[in-house]
């Protein structure tokens, strides 16, 4: 089973991922999402795996993505964010962004209004 269903990535984004000259990032947030999501049975394509955990790992070193923790600078950023998106997880990531001058890989319309970088 793969991490990512690559058929709903644009081509932009694929590029970018292939890309092992890019450094691609993992919010402990988007894990965060995805153990609550698994643990509510809401991923079709993590439904059959018994150790998450294992999983995750394994994807982040197949993938060669830099984990990127939650730490209390980002938390304090979420404060100055406007209450465009409710979403928690998507916030986090926003501030993120924001800290780190990152670009966000999202069709999500409402994160560049942020003002952080989206690509899709």
């Amino acid at each position: 089973m793969g991490a990512v269903d690559t058929s709903k990535l644009s081509e932009k984004v694929l590029k970018i991922i292939k890309n092992r000259d890019n450094t691609l990032y993992l919010s402990s947030a988007s894990v965060w999402e995805i153990v609550i999501k698994h643990s509510l049975d809401k991923l079709e394509r993590t439904k059959k795996i018994k150790d998450l955990g294992e999983f995750i790992r394994e994807c982040i070193a197949r993938m060669k993505v830099t984990p990127l923790p939650i730490t209390i600078p980002h938390v304090l950023e979420i404060s100055k964010l406007p209450h465009i998106h409710k979403d928690p997880f998507d916030r986090v990531l926003v501030a993120q962004a924001r800290i780190h001058g990152l670009e966000i890989l999202t069709k999500d319309p409402n994160i560049p209004r942020y003002g952080v970088e989206t690509i899709w």
